[in-house]
């Protein structure tokens, strides 16, 4: 019987088409009466406990086979032989047993091909009890991602980029339920308004990641899912998902978290450094670095106003009707300035009763003369007693920028020169 493992000229190429395989190959040839192992890898050899050159020293049986038994050879041909008529391709149970005598079941997809009176066999063979074990880790792997993501995740999804399509899948009581398919996802959010305007920039780039394969990426924007009734923060963590054989891209998966409460909380610990505790205005801190920041971004063909308020005779309210309701009166001030202003421009409390607003992105000065009237005229509708013979009011300095200055520090300065000249003016005025 043969000792050694050849690759006839009847079979070109098979050493370099099988050699990289990563599963256990072997090529076997049948003349009408026994097999013959005409090549197979390493990891062929493997799967017996054994090197190539340990199985070669073995004496096949009358069959032809080594670590099969006699009995179960001549069976096992003829199973083959019978499948082999009807097709030319099938899978096949063996069984064997390894270099120590211990069973060794093995699975076998083949591919035949006649060949004279008999066929050659191109097998890929392997072992059923590890890839039993294989396939409970990679259940016992999915078991444990889904639970990590039962506790960590309100929605998952997949897109499928060959049909640009994406099903999403609801969190319910830890299992996760289709709840639809979307065939162009990012419009249909759109068409809906189900993104939050601020958020448009996010969701695009969002989108974009999905779409492009670019391998991962986190988001955070506010939108509508399904039962929301206003618009809430979530964070989508994405990944990217490739074939195997190209590291093409074949789509992407990703998890969907409700952030509201972690934006509320941080939102909380930043308006406890920024903001004021009686106005709820920004602080002192907060408001000179707002501006800055707008001084290095805003336009300079636009004015940007740079306005302090200071109430006048502040002292005497608070000697005559107490420090409570002076404080009073500083919260309702600050709340008929934030009703009087945009969201973009910017208020602050400064002082004891002293104020910054910054009013943004003004065509003419005309336009900042009429909101200062206004402002000065919000003061008389806080409180005024004939009696006590005390009047609300407020006195107004402006600063423009560019005009009077570049930085925080020089718009004070003129601003403050002509806070001064509106108290000497009389007050309840601005200059």
């Amino acid at each position: 019987m043969e000792n050694t493992l050849t690759i006839t000229d009847k079979k070109p190429g098979k050493t370099s088409l099988l050699t990289d395989i990563p599963s256990p190959a072997a090529v076997f040839s049948y003349n009408g009466s026994t097999v013959k192992l005409e090549w197979a890898n390493s990891r062929f050899f493997a799967l017996y406990g054994c090197k190539k050159s340990d199985y070669l020293e073995m004496e096949p049986n009358d069959f032809g086979f080594r670590l099969i038994d006699r009995d179960y050879s001549r069976a096992l041909i003829e199973k083959t032989v019978a499948i082999v008529r009807n097709t030319l391709d099938f899978e096949i149970d063996i069984h064997a047993c390894d270099i120590n005598g211990k069973f060794v079941p093995l699975h076998a997809k083949v591919s035949a091909k006649k060949e004279g009176s008999g066929y050659i066999f191109n097998c890929l063979v392997e072992n059923v009890m590890e890839a039993s074990l294989s396939d409970e880790r990679s259940t016992m792997m999915i078991d444990m991602m889904m639970n990590i993501m039962s506790v960590s995740a309100d929605y998952i999804f997949r897109y499928d980029s060959a049909t640009d399509s994406m099903e999403i899948f609801r969190n319910s009581g830890g299992a996760f339920i289709s709840v639809g398919m979307l065939d162009d996802f990012e419009q249909y959010f759109k068409e809906h308004g189900l993104v939050y305007e601020e958020d448009a920039e996010a969701y695009e780039q969002l989108c974009s990641n999905i779409r492009s394969g670019i391998d991962s990426g986190v988001f955070e924007m506010r939108i509508k899912l399904l039962d929301d009734y206003d618009y809430t923060w979530y964070r989508f963590t994405v990944k990217t998902t490739r074939d195997k054989t190209d590291n093409n891209h074949t789509g992407t998966v990703g998890k969907v978290e409700n952030i509201s409460s972690f934006k509320s909380a941080n939102q909380r610990l930043i308006d406890k450094a920024e903001r004021d505790p009686l106005t709820k205005l920004y602080n002192k801190t907060a408001t000179r670095s707002l501006i800055q920041n707008c001084l290095r971004t805003d336009s300079r063909d636009t004015y940007d106003a740079f306005i302090i308020v200071d109430v006048d005779n502040f002292k005497q309210v608070n000697d005559t009707l107490g420090h409570m309701f002076g404080d009073s009166v500083l919260v309702d001030i600050a709340a008929e300035m934030q009703d009087l202003f945009r969201s973009n421009d910017i208020i602050g409390r400064i002082g004891g009763d002293e104020f910054i607003v910054f009013l943004r992105g003004m065509n003419h000065t005309s336009h900042i003369a009429s909101k200062a009237d206004d402002l000065c005229k919000i003061f008389s509708l806080i409180y005024e007693s004939e009696e006590e013979g005390l009047k609300i009011s407020g006195s107004l300095g402006i600063a423009l920028y560019p005009t009077d200055g570049d930085t925080f520090d020089e718009l004070y300065r003129k601003a403050d020169i002509a806070l001064y000249t509106s108290k000497r003016a009389g007050k309840s005025c601005f200059t």
